[in-house]
């Protein structure tokens, strides 16, 4: 039983940072320039499009994305507490 209180909590702030840092790349976009210029997990992307376009794809698709899913984690935090 504690033990569902305790990773329901950590879901949910890692799903609350989650949402956050999603919505400051959507709303900041030198946030998001800097972030693709600076990740090396952007690496590829900036190989294969450019800068300019890797920001508009993840802004476009991998930041909806991330924002589904942390709003579920959100979710299944909560569903956790209540069971």
């Amino acid at each position: 039983m504690n033990e569902n209180i305790i990773y329901s909590i950590i879901l949910f702030f890692v799903g609350i940072f989650g949402l956050f840092r999603a919505i400051k790349f959507l709303r900041n976009p030198k946030f998001a320039r800097e972030y693709i210029e600076k990740s090396p997990k952007a690496k590829i992307w900036k190989k294969m499009f450019g800068v300019d376009k890797a920001t508009k794809i993840t802004r476009n698709i991998f930041v909806p994305l991330a924002i589904i899913m942390c709003v579920g984690a959100i979710i299944a935090a909560i569903i956790l507490i209540i069971i």
